[in-house]
């Protein structure tokens, strides 16, 4: 597990997110064939993310601190910064860098 297979992981979710949210406005307001072209690309696209969300989920059941396990959770999982977990968690936005940092350099 590295910092660019994370990277990947939640640009490609945030793709992902965008397509869905495409999808659902073209139903609404479009009849529109390339809605059918962004659906199967869409399709793919998360094929390949529970694919990557497999990897990460096992990554992260073997980690035994359960501190640092739910601070790379929350990251992955969540899509949540740095900082909103180290507020939800009480830390330093500077400890949680130095968590993620130990298990994915």
């Amino acid at each position: 597990m590295d910092k660019e297979f994370l990277r990947q992981y939640m640009a490609v979710r945030k793709i992902t997110d965008k397509e869905e949210r495409t999808i659902k406005y073209n139903e609404v307001f479009c009849t529109s064939k390339s809605n059918d072209e962004l659906v199967n690309e869409h399709e793919c696209h998360l094929q390949y993310l529970n694919a990557m969300q497999i990897v990460l989920d096992k990554f992260i059941e073997t980690i035994e601190n359960i501190r640092d396990k739910l601070i790379l959770s929350y990251i992955a999982n969540e899509m949540m910064t740095q900082q909103e977990v180290a507020e939800k968690m009480g830390l330093n936005r500077s400890t949680v860098s130095k968590i993620i940092k130990k298990y994915i350099g």
